[in-house]
């Protein structure tokens, strides 16, 4: 399936949360200058953009669309590497055999899978070294300015199922479980940052969307998460 053939109640989600108190040893503050933010900065999907059509996927596919496109500000064409760095179905059962629920692909108790699960399996893969967190909507906009894109898990709710006619996601309605995705801009002027979902290029603006910093503030707050992975060399 692609995006422009999914229809919007088999869009696909599947993130799972559990709090792990060993994840605030490791924040992403530290990384960061003591600078307020201020300013833009758009980092441009230069690597394999997949949609995970009505498949609960998107933990797999939002850490992939991170690892394809790296904190890179030069390409301006989407899709230029065409194969993902894993095949999303081995990520998504691999990060089940490793989060913290019963069963797995072999033996499917439940659909999803976490965020952390995830980066487990890239760190054990040797395509990141180390991965970082917040709670914060100020930490996640000075990382997006300073460092790269950052995959967040939050719920997610029937007002961002597709942006509005300025391509804002609005969480309210009805809540539809968790989803991952990344944040690969922000405008601090605006109070904006920039949402690439895993839906396909036929979703939003060309599969982009904008969410508000106080919008993204109360999705962290609301268990939600941030991880901002170190990219291993190569």
């Amino acid at each position: 399936m692609n995006g422009d053939t999914v229809a919007v109640e088999e869009r696909g989600h599947g993130r799972l949360y559990l709090p792990d108190e060993r994840d605030e040893q490791y924040p992403i503050r530290p990384m960061l200058s003591g600078a307020p933010p201020s300013g833009y900065r758009y980092w441009w999907p230069s690597g394999w953009w997949g949609d995970q059509g009505s498949r609960p996927w998107c933990v797999a596919y939002a850490w992939l669309h991170k690892v394809a496109d790296g904190p890179r500000t030069t390409a301006r064409t989407p899709g230029v590497d065409t194969t993902p760095a894993m095949d999303p179905s081995r990520l998504y059962c691999s990060s089940q055999e490793v989060d913290p629920w019963e069963g797995d692909c072999t033996n499917p108790r439940y659909d999803g899978t976490s965020v952390r699960a995830g980066a487990k399996v890239l760190q054990a893969a040797g395509m990141i070294d180390e991965y970082r967190w917040t709670w914060d909507a100020t930490t996640v906009v000075r990382a997006i300015l300073e460092v790269g894109p950052v995959v967040v898990g939050t719920s997610w709710w029937s007002g961002m199922t597709w942006p509005d006619e300025d391509g804002v996601l609005h969480p309210e309605g009805v809540r539809q479980g968790g989803h991952a995705y990344v944040l690969n801009g922000v405008n601090v002027d605006r109070g904006l940052v920039r949402c690439k979902n895993s839906w396909g290029r036929g979703w939003g603006r060309r599969g982009h969307a904008w969410l508000s910093v106080d919008d993204l503030g109360d999705l962290l707050a609301d268990r939600g998460e941030a991880c901002l992975p170190v990219l291993a060399e190569g």
